[in-house]
């Protein structure tokens, strides 16, 4: 968005990972794909909130799929403080894997990891060390180039449709006089957010499933207040 869109007021996104899901669990694809949230999430989700609960927020977004959605409304359900009311927000989606959608990851990620003469783990204790050697460009367009279906999304796509929806709600913050903004996402589309708009401070950290990153926005300056922090969710 251009710099002359944002108030003076500062803008502080609170960008929460949905809780964990079935299909997290499973090691199951689901990008457009919904799967509900597991006992966990939902514990995940409540700790989340509880940890978050004195602040003030004055909008409150999540992407149209539900299991970010059920996050935001635990989230919001635990806070003290008037409620704002949550708006879906397609562009907040995670991103579309296309064929791979409901299937064993490892049938999308193997591929792009012998890439890199890795092995994928399902744990992902060596993804730091995997997306050091490639950028989300060469992954999503990897994953698009690889998709039987040929209806996944390729980085452009996703882009595109991230900078529309992080503008809106920038935009809509700003009108509603600025400060908070819970805004609850997926695993792959706040990385890409990250590296759209503070290419220089995001290196690539993971962002485990509720942590908490903190994005702030002042006269049209983006910073980097913390990200994938899951202290709410270890205690």
């Amino acid at each position: 968005m251009e710099k002359s869109e944002c108030q003076n007021e500062p803008i502080f996104l609170y960008i929460v990972r949905h809780g964990k899901t079935v299909s997290n669990l499973e090691a199951k694809v689901h990008g457009w794909t919904d799967s509900p949230l597991s006992e966990l999430g939902i514990s995940q989700a409540k700790k989340v909130g509880e940890g978050i609960k004195d602040i003030v927020f004055n909008t409150a977004y999540s992407s149209d799929i539900k299991r970010a959605a059920d996050t935001a409304g635990f989230i919001l359900n635990a806070n003290k403080n008037e409620k704002p009311v949550l708006q879906e927000v397609f562009g907040l989606r995670e991103w579309n894997y296309g064929g791979y959608e409901g299937i064993d990851e490892v049938n999308m990620w193997v591929p792009l990891f012998e890439e890199k003469n890795m092995e994928f783990r399902l744990d992902r204790s060596n993804w730091e060390e995997f997306t050091a050697l490639t950028t989300d460009r060469e992954i999503a367009d990897s994953i698009a180039r690889n998709d039987p279906a040929k209806t996944a999304e390729n980085y452009d796509d996703i882009l595109k449709r991230a900078k529309e929806g992080v503008d809106f709600l920038i935009k809509d913050t700003a009108e509603k006089g600025g400060g908070n903004a819970l805004v609850v996402s997926h695993g792959n589309i706040i990385p890409t957010i990250l590296h759209l708009y503070i290419p220089d401070e995001y290196n690539g950290e993971t962002v485990p499933n509720c942590s908490l990153t903190i994005l702030k926005i002042e006269n049209g300056k983006f910073s980097l207040e913390k990200v994938g922090d899951t202290s709410f969710i270890d205690n």
